[in-house]
Formats: C-alpha cells, structure tokens, sequence
C-alpha cells in the first residue's frame, strides 16, 4: 500500500520491526491474546506469526518476555524457562519453522 515513489525513503529511513511478547502465548489465561484464538497451541499460533513477521519485517523481529528465562539455572531463576513454559517454541524460533 505504500507508494512507489516512497520506496527508497521508507526503506533507508524506517522498517517494519515487529514485536512478540511471549508472556501472552505461555499465558494466555490472562486475556492477552483474542478468545477467538485462545484454542490454538500457543507454538502453532507462534509460528504463524513469526511467518507472517518474517515475511513484513525489514529484516528486524522483536522477542520480549518477563516471566520466564532462556536458560535454565536451576533455583536461581525466579520463573520457569521458557522452554518448559512453552514446548516447541524455542525449536519454532531458531528452526526458522515460521518462515
């Protein structure tokens, strides 16, 4: 939907970076995400919009969360890694199943 002539300026100026907040797909009891997706596995829905992303990003995607951590470090952690949180999201993430 972008003019053509503006090509060139919005792509060395600004892009299309979107943003996951993965609190919602390991939560989703908290009314973060549509009830009218709520049925779906958070890892399904996840890859669907990493493809998504992926495919409209200028290059850049944002992975956010607060209450989980990316490795496990045993009883230092205050919350459960994400990989116990959500199964298969962290192989959707790095296996580039979303593209």
């Amino acid at each position: 939907m972008l003019d053509p002539k503006h090509i060139v300026k919005y792509q060395t100026q600004g892009q299309l970076a979107p943003s996951f907040y993965i609190d919602a797909y390991a939560n989703p009891e908290n009314g973060c995400l549509q009830p009218t997706i709520k049925q779906v596995e958070p890892a399904t829905l996840f890859a669907e919009n990493l493809k998504h992303a992926q495919r409209y990003s200028g290059g850049y995607i944002w992975i956010y969360g607060e209450k989980g951590t990316w490795w496990d470090k045993g009883d230092a952690n205050k919350y459960m890694p994400w990989t116990v949180q959500l199964p298969k999201f962290r192989d959707t993430l790095f296996s580039g199943a979303g593209r």
